[in-house]
């Protein structure tokens, strides 16, 4: 499958802040998809199939991603990296092409007042309480999110695409210098992305640290992307024991 130089989903149940994030990428410059305006439709969350005469929180459960062009945007290699925002309850179809998934997290009361500050045409907006209701339930138990590195988002809007991009090691013009990439053993023998460092040090560190953590349980990588590759250019570090 062709997938672009890299590819990051932001996540986060309504209110979070997915959409402003996405805006902020676009200010700077960096290739951001809304996915909730882009690329999603009401469908069977079983076939994909498109459905009509959905209302309600039933909209929630029926908010699909279009897999196709999912991964058509995500394969175009000219763009160095791709931010897709928003949510979807099809996510496990194409979660594969992304180089890491980021969710963003806040309290309950800062989610409360996000949520006031919407209209009565907005989702869980002025009014709608059976939808306000299930963001709550869903805010509560996570339900509905994918699993991924947790982000502050109560924080101003700056620092938050900030410490993404940091995390991620994209500079604002959207290229990327040498970065040291963190994983560990997952699912299925997936890597599970852990962080993105500029110096091997301070992965090595990190990595060690992951180690220390899981008591030496699985295995924790470190690897090395060159500016201009669209590949791992120098081979693979395990962090031993």
């Amino acid at each position: 499958m062709l997938v672009g130089r890299r590819n990051y989903l932001v996540e986060g149940v309504s209110g979070t802040g997915k959409t402003a994030v996405c805006h902020e990428l676009r200010r700077r410059g960096l290739h951001a998809v809304n996915g909730d305006r882009e690329l999603a439709y009401q469908g069977d969350p079983v076939t994909g199939r498109a459905v009509s005469a959905v209302a309600g929180t039933a909209v929630h459960d029926h908010h699909l991603w279009d897999v196709e062009r999912v991964r058509a945007i995500a394969g175009d290699a000219s763009q160095p990296a791709t931010f897709f925002c928003g949510g979807s309850r099809n996510a496990e179809g194409f979660l594969e092409v992304f180089d890491a998934v980021f969710v963003l997290v806040v309290d309950a009361a800062t989610l409360e007042r996000r949520l006031d500050a919407r209209g009565d045409d907005e989702w869980a907006g002025a009014g709608r309480t059976d939808e306000r209701a299930l963001v709550r339930r869903l805010h509560a138990s996570g339900a509905g999110t994918p699993d991924g590195v947790r982000l502050d988002a109560t924080q101003p809007l700056e620092l938050v695409v900030d410490e993404l991009l940091r995390r991620c090691a994209v500079f604002d013009d959207g290229s990327e210098r040498s970065v040291w990439w963190v994983s560990e053993d997952g699912a299925d023998e997936d890597p599970r992305f852990l962080g993105a460092f500029s110096t091997w040090a301070a992965a090595a560190a990190s990595a060690d640290d992951r180690r220390r953590q899981v008591h030496e349980s699985r295995t924790v990588y470190v690897d090395r992307y060159t500016v201009g590759e669209t590949a791992w250019a120098s081979g693979f570090f395990q962090v031993d024991a």
